[in-house]
C-alpha cells in the first residue's frame, strides 16, 4: 500500500542541524554537547572520564551522517550511565515547474531514502558484564520513526531487527535498505516553495551505533516536462539536494517515424524480389 502524505511547509525555512552529545553518570554527571547549523560541518563530542565516549554528526541538504560509541570498562562493578547520542536533520526547499500545467497544480512523487547503520552491543574492553545497547531511528519529523533498529545485551534493553538471533545481544550487525513515501508537491506554485525534511538519530551505551556511511535521498524521478529549482540555498553541496532526475530513455526502441520508414523500405525490397522471380 502506498501512503500519501501532504508536503509540509515550515515557517523556519531551509536549514540543517547536526548535534553530538556524551553524558556520563556516575560518579558525577558530566555532559558534553556540540551542535552546528552549517552544512557539511562535522561536530564531535568526547569524554575520556569517567568513561570513554565519542559522538559525531554532520548534515547537508539530502545527506545525514551520525555515529556514537562508548566504552564503560572502568565501571566493572556498578551500573554505568554513559550514553553517546547524535542526531542530524535537514529541511530543503524547492520549486517545481511545468509549462504544460496550470499554476498551483499538484504532483505525487515517490521520495526514496537510502539508509545504512551498524549496531554492536557489548563492546566494553574490560566490563562485558555491563548493560549495553545501541539504537538507530530515521524519520520525517524527528518523532515518528520510519525505520527503527536496536540491539541490547539484556531483555529489558530492546532488540528490534529483521532477524534477531537467539542469544543476547540479539541484533548486532550491519543493516541497510530503502524506505520512502509518496508525497504531494505543488507545481508552478505562487505561495512559496515546497519543503522536505528528514531526521536521523542514534545512541549507544557501552556499544556502537554507526550510520556515518550516509543516509541520503535516492533518485526522485520527475516527468520529462518538469524542471526544478532550489530556494534559500538548499541545493546542497551536490547542487541537487533532492536528487531529482528523469527516467532513462531506451535507445533500443526506434522512433515511430523510423519504424514507418524501415517498414516501407522492407515492403519495397519484398516487391522487388517478387518481380525478379516472376521475370525468371
Amino acid at each position: 500500500m502506498i501512503v500519501m502524505i501532504a508536503a509540509t511547509r515550515l515557517a523556519h525555512g531551509a536549514s540543517v542541524t547536526a548535534s553530538a552529545s556524551c553524558s556520563a553518570t556516575p560518579p558525577n554527571t558530566t555532559t558534553v554537547t556540540q551542535s552546528t547549523f552549517t552544512p557539511l560541518q562535522v561536530v564531535n563530542a568526547t569524554l575520556t572520564t569517567p568513561s570513554l565516549c565519542s559522538a559525531t554528526a554532520s548534515a547537508d541538504f539530502g545527506i545525514l551522517k551520525i555515529q556514537s560509541t562508548t566504552d564503560s570498562s572502568d565501571f566493572q562493578n556498578t551500573f554505568s550511565g554513559t550514553i553517546a547520542s547524535a542526531y542530524a536533520n535537514f529541511r530543503t526547499e524547492f520549486y517545481l515547474y511545468d509549462s504544460t500545467l496550470p499554476a498551483n497544480s499538484t504532483i505525487n512523487l515517490f521520495v526514496p531514502v537510502d539508509w545504512s547503520v551498524t549496531l554492536v552491543a557489548n563492546i566494553a574492553s574490560g566490563a562485558p558484564n555491563l548493560a549495553s545497547g545501541a539504537a538507530y531511528g530515521l524519520s520525517y519529523d524527528g518523532v515518528f520513526n520510519q525505520v527503527f533498529l536496536s540491539t541490547s545485551s539484556d531483555v529489558f534493553g530492546g532488540n528490534s531487527c529483521p532477524a534477531p538471533v537467539s542469544t543476547y545481544p540479539r541484533c548486532n550487525g550491519t543493516y541497510n535498505g530503502q524506505t520512502g513515501t509518496t508525497w504531494s508537491f505543488t507545481v508552478n506554485g505562487t505561495g512559496g516553495p515546497n519543503s522536505f525534511t528528514l531526521w536521523s538519530n542514534g545512541r549507544a551505551s557501552n556499544a556502537l551505533m554507526d550510520s556515518s556511511n550516509t543516509t541520503k535521498i535516492g533518485s526522485v524521478i520527475l516527468p520529462s516536462t518538469m524542471t526544478f529549482g532550489y530556494a534559500n540555498g538548499s541545493a546542497g553541496a551536490s547542487g541537487n539536494g533532492m536528487n531529482f532526475g528523469y527516467a532513462a530513455v531506451s535507445a533500443s526502441a526506434p522512433e515511430p517515424s523510423t519504424l514507418a520508414l524501415s517498414g516501407a523500405t522492407g515492403l519495397l525490397l519484398l516487391l522487388a524480389a517478387r518481380r525478379r522471380r516472376q521475370s525468371i
